[in-house]
């Protein structure tokens, strides 16, 4: 493995991840002592917003530095249109095809593919067959480890992390049995919105507010536990003094807020700010409250 020379870069992408649940950032659980214990080494931003409510356009703008109105992807999938499809595969600069290009192993794992499949020697969410939704965070981080292992080169490492994604289907909560569905759905006055938060209640089987802000901090307890992990994978291999290790959400998410149920909709804080962790080679840790995104 090279370890001189160009530095590896690893990015982490929590989905729908909102700072404010992070004793970092004030919360009253510590559910982030490893996230916290990475950002004493490195630079940590206090406000970072995401262009997107959404996924799709998020991680577009991530890996190609361009706002979604210039890169051309708006909606979330299943809603993108073909039409955003071909702009995404016209991107010009794309930073998996760039730093390939540049000599590196590019690897990620994940399993949106489609145009995020460019420019990556390795593509996968897991090398066996899943029957869930999405990969839990420690298979992912898992296959991420193996791969890196056997890095000949510098490498370029995206690992996509969902548990923190409703309905949070990899993480074991059993709740308080309280049952809140009638108040909450009689505050929804449109018929539709009342039936779409009737099946998100009906898909995570938990019926509280409470109960979902409960499972939602445990995949939060969960994905920070095996970034920890990864981290200490790196630090054992003598890789971190020469990685770059990017750790951000790519959007938000909101349980209850603004009359919003178990959704990322909407531009308030709940949906579009989130952490974002930096460290650099030799670069000092410190804390910025500046406003920033990830795209140009």
């Amino acid at each position: 493995m090279d370890r001189a020379g160009n530095p590896n870069i690893v990015l982490v992408i929590i989905d729908a991840f909102r700072p404010d649940h992070l004793s970092m950032f004030g919360y009253s659980k510590e559910n982030d002592k490893n996230l916290k214990r990475i950002a004493k080494e490195s630079v940590l931003f206090r406000n970072q917003f995401s262009v997107s409510n959404a996924t799709a356009p998020a991680v577009t703008s991530i890996l190609s530095g361009l706002l979604p109105s210039t890169h051309g992807v708006i909606h979330q999938f299943p809603y993108t249109k073909p039409e955003e499809v071909e702009k995404a595969e016209r991107i010009t600069f794309w930073l998996p095809s760039y730093l390939k290009d540049k000599g590196y192993e590019t690897m990620a794992f994940d399993w949106i593919g489609s145009w995020f499949e460019k420019g990556f020697d390795y593509y996968k969410e897991s090398e066996v067959e899943l029957e869930g939704l999405f990969p839990p965070t420690k298979m992912t981080v898992d296959l991420a480890i193996s791969r890196i292992k056997n890095a000949k080169k510098p490498f370029f490492a995206l690992l996509h992390l969902w548990d923190t994604h409703f309905p949070f289907p990899n993480t074991p909560y059993q709740g308080s049995g309280k049952n809140e569905t009638e108040k909450i759905l009689a505050d929804i006055k449109n018929e539709k919105q009342r039936e779409y938060v009737k099946n998100r209640i009906n898909a995570i089987k938990l019926y509280s507010v409470q109960d979902v802000n409960g499972k939602y901090d445990e995949t939060i307890r969960i994905i920070d536990q095996e970034v920890g992990r990864l981290y200490d994978f790196l630090n054992t291999e003598g890789l971190v003094e020469n990685t770059i290790l990017v750790i951000l959400g790519d959007h938000g998410d909101i349980i209850h807020e603004h009359g919003i149920y178990f959704s990322h909709c909407g531009l308030f804080d709940g949906s579009i700010r989130a952490p974002m962790i930096i460290k650099l080679p030799g670069m000092k840790a410190r804390e910025t409250s500046e406003m920033v995104r990830t795209s140009t």
